[in-house]
């Protein structure tokens, strides 16, 4: 059988994911969600960035995807391999599909997003996972963030690699289906998320998507191995912090503060540790 070289591959990929995009990118901003951004000077025009939003509905790549300027990798629920109509979308674009298994995942991550990054492209992680969809968490919900995202910065170690914070705030949500956790367990049987109860669809009618300016972690890199699962916690709170400080500041009404924070500054505070 005929296979395309790795670079064919890339490129057919690219091809893929702009082209859903200029099909359904109108369709997903307009017509699903009213959707209106801020901060798109945050994203880098060249190089590698990790991007770190809040998740609560499955729409929230395609929002995303509809309206950042550049190619993202996203970071994608095994489950989604499972189910036809979004199986094919996911690998033809190139996304990240994480293994369906009963472990692996995180290694899985970490390679795969390291050689994205590696190659300058930008990756697009989900740190809640799907907390928020698992038995009705309130409107607004930022749930904890899960530690994969910030592992892979302390295993890279790309110095003034952009971590770019993401706030999506919904609004007039309604919840589109229920379905048993029992039924997405068979899907994907790596994930004990799915033992919590019943997961809910949700879906908003409108959506502002505000971009942080990027951080980095280098402070981080040099500390010792003993010090190494400090620093992840530390890292994770910082990014977790400044998702809610973006989606609050929404709420508020207030516009968000304009220019790039510096990717070097005092993110790292011995009093941490």
């Amino acid at each position: 059988m005929f296979k395309l070289s790795p670079q064919m591959t890339v490129l057919s990929q690219d091809l893929w994911y702009e082209t859903l995009k200029t099909v359904l990118a109108p369709v997903v901003t307009n017509q699903l969600v009213e959707t209106t951004i801020t901060g798109l000077e945050n994203i880098p025009s060249t190089g590698p960035a990790l991007l770190v939003p809040n998740h609560r509905t499955m729409t929230d790549p395609f929002i995303l995807s509809a309206q950042l300027p550049r190619r993202v990798h996203w970071v994608v629920a095994a489950f989604m391999s499972r189910l036809p109509i979004t199986r094919e979308m996911v690998r033809s674009t190139g996304n990240i599909l994480l293994p369906v298994s009963q472990g692996g995942r995180s290694q899985e991550l970490m390679r795969k997003a390291k050689r994205l990054l590696l190659r300058g492209r930008v990756v697009g992680v989900f740190p809640e996972g799907v907390d928020n969809f698992v038995n009705g968490s309130p409107p607004g919900t930022i749930s904890p963030f899960h530690s994969s995202f910030a592992r892979l910065l302390m295993q890279m170690r790309i110095p003034d690699l952009p971590v770019i914070p993401i706030a999506i705030t919904g609004h007039e949500e309604e919840v589109l289906l229920r379905v048993p956790g029992a039924v997405l367990r068979q899907l994907d049987p790596g994930n004990q998320s799915w033992d919590q109860g019943e997961v809910l669809g949700v879906v908003y009618r409108e959506a502002q998507v505000t971009i942080g300016k990027p951080l980095a972690f280098d402070n981080f890199y040099d500390l010792p191995p003993e010090r190494e699962e400090e620093a992840v916690k530390r890292i994770v709170t910082v990014v977790r912090d400044e998702v809610i400080a973006l989606a609050e500041r929404k709420k508020a009404g207030a516009r968000p503060v304009k220019g790039r924070k510096p990717l070097t500054g005092p993110l790292f505070d011995e009093s941490d540790f």
